[in-house]
């Protein structure tokens, strides 16, 4: 299956640095690289300048990268902390600062969930596909060694993966 709204191969890498750290043009030197869709540096609301942020993705457009956004509104953990309303809310708020942006792929919603954490991140991919279904949830899964079944909830690789595509309803991993 193709990924969506991906034009090119994707060829990319995680950048760590918070964008008020980052020159705005430094999405050119990912392309120049031969990046096609990345992380992006990440966006702290409040913190981070937006206009600067704004000045990278469209760096990154006029250079054909497409960016999976960090933003620390969207994180999974956050439905913890907010509730769910809440948390759909903030959501909403990312998509509506940023989601009609021609560089954003999709929104980084958090990394390798453990069992506890897994319906939180279930509902925080389900509500951004239900109010943005043009941007791509992204998450980091963990990864399979022995001794995982604990970590997860799930006695193998196979059924840990079956169940986040059924859960999720996530059309590719």
């Amino acid at each position: 299956m193709k990924n969506p709204n991906l034009e090119r191969f994707p060829l990319g890498f995680w950048a760590t640095l918070d964008a008020g750290e980052a020159p705005a043009d430094q999405p050119k030197d990912w392309a120049e690289m031969g990046m096609t869709l990345t992380m992006g540096c990440s966006y702290a609301h409040g913190k981070t300048d937006k206009a600067h942020f704004a000045k990278m993705l469209d760096c990154a457009y006029r250079n054909g990268v497409r960016i999976i956004l960090c933003d620390s509104r969207a994180g999974a953990h956050n439905v913890k902390t907010l509730g769910r309303d809440a948390y759909a809310r903030q959501l909403q708020a990312v998509i509506d600062d940023w989601g009609a942006h021609p560089a954003v792929w999709g929104v980084h919603l958090g990394d390798e969930p453990n069992a506890e954490a897994y319906p939180d991140f279930v509902f925080a991919i389900r509500t951004l596909r239900q109010i943005a279904p043009q941007v791509q949830p992204y998450a980091n899964l963990l990864p399979w060694f022995p001794g995982m079944e604990k970590v997860v909830g799930a006695k193998d690789w196979g059924e840990y993966l079956d169940g986040f595509v059924r859960d999720t309803g996530m059309p590719f991993l």
